[in-house]
């Protein structure tokens, strides 16, 4: 993988993909399409081809903790997430 060095927050090109440093250190790419995942409004961003389950453990959510839900329709573990999802963490509350 290259090393990328910014020195500043203005938009540069690599190989068509333009990219912006973000002020909390964070560099958002341009032409480059991600999966969002949403829990309690918070945003999370992880590649594309990932099942759900890998992307859970990357974002530190216990997967039996949240139900995932994918244009309105529930999906499993097991689903390979595509460019451009768009993915609904929904809690699980249980109690006795």
């Amino acid at each position: 993988m290259p090393r990328i060095f910014i020195k500043s927050a203005r938009i540069r090109e690599i190989r068509g993909c333009s990219f912006s440093l973000l002020g909390d250190g964070r560099i958002r790419l341009r032409g480059i399409t991600l999966v969002k995942l949403i829990l309690r409004n918070k945003e999370y961003e992880v590649k594309p081809g990932m099942t759900l389950l890998s992307a859970l453990e990357k974002i530190s959510v216990i997967p039996e903790s949240v139900i995932a839900t994918r244009n309105g329709e529930m999906i499993l573990d097991d689903e390979i997430l595509k460019d451009g999802d768009e993915v609904k963490l929904i809690a699980v509350i249980s109690g006795g």
